[in-house]
């Protein structure tokens, strides 16, 4: 699903806002979301999941194809974690 067909869907049950109202919110609550990931904040969605980022250090790995050794530099990973409800949905078929 996009974010338009997720604008049109909201603004068609909420008759006091239209597309270009909904979609302003929609983009300010992901912009808030990338902000937060941003400052290392983990950030709970409730009924939804959670996001955040774990920090992984340097080290020391390889080529596999000339073996030669290299460094690996520190990074940050981000993840989900979806809570119950959500993971029940992929049981149904």
């Amino acid at each position: 699903m996009t974010l338009s067909k997720i604008v049109k869907k909201i603004s068609e049950t909420e008759e006091e806002m239209d597309n270009n109202d909904v979609e302003r919110v929609l983009k300010k609550f992901l912009t808030e979301i990338k902000e937060s990931l941003k400052r290392n904040e983990e950030v709970m969605l409730q009924d939804f999941g959670r996001f955040y980022l774990k920090e992984f250090a340097e080290y020391q790995g390889f080529n596999p194809k000339t073996r030669q050794r290299i460094t690996v530099s520190a990074r940050r990973k981000l993840y989900f974690k979806p809570y119950a409800e959500l993971k029940a949905l992929k049981k149904i078929n």
